[in-house]
Parts: structure tokens; C-alpha cells; sequence
């Protein structure tokens, strides 16, 4: 200015990019047999998988009707929803902090 006086100020502004969902490469090849099925099904880890699996089925409304998990030292878990009526059912697979979802249908 004309006094000779200056000022300025300087904002550093960080942005993260959160929005709850990661980018998968590809699934981890859980097998879900039986499917279509009339209310009793599988899911079975790959061979030499190692880690736990967290399975939460919902219904098409997307409600929590089971939860289970298959831990390290199993290879498989029969699920049974044969007292639930017909339609789309949704399994969230959730492995350590990654969530992979199949859908399935009764009949």
C-alpha cells in the first residue's frame, strides 16, 4: 500500500477421497453351490486360504438374517434358509477390512 506495508496468507488444503468402498482387482474366488437352491447351500473358501471369512446373509430388503463366520481352520459352511420365503438373497463376504457380496436365489 502506500505506507509500504504487505501482507499475505497462504491455506493449505488436504482432500481425501472416502467414500467407504475400495476398487477390488478381483474376487477371491468363494464358491456358493448350490445356486439357484431351495434353501440349503455351501460357501467354500479356496484351497489354502488362510484367513477367517465373516458371511452375513440379508434379505432382498437388504435385513441381516444370519451371521456366520468360517474360520481359518475350516474349509466350508452349509447355510440354511429354508424357513424364509422364496426370492434374492445377498451374502456379504467380509474378509479382514474387504467386503465382497454374492447374491443368491431360493426356490
Amino acid at each position: 500500500d502506500s505506507n509500504t506495508c504487505s501482507n499475505s496468507d497462504s491455506t493449505v488444503i488436504q482432500l481425501y477421497i472416502c467414500v467407504g468402498i475400495t476398487e477390488q482387482g478381483e474376487d477371491i474366488a468363494i464358491s456358493v453351490y448350490p445356486n439357484p437352491n431351495t434353501g440349503k447351500f455351501t460357501i467354500e473358501k479356496p484351497v489354502g486360504f488362510k484367513k477367517d471369512i465373516k458371511v452375513n446373509v440379508l434379505d432382498a430388503t437388504s435385513k441381516l438374517i444370519i451371521e456366520e463366520i468360517i474360520p481359518i481352520s475350516k474349509q466350508n459352511v452349509e447355510i440354511d434358509i429354508a424357513n424364509y420365503s422364496d426370492g434374492v438373497y445377498y451374502l456379504q463376504l467380509i474378509v479382514d477390512e474387504e467386503v465382497f457380496v454374492k447374491q443368491i436365489l431360493k426356490q
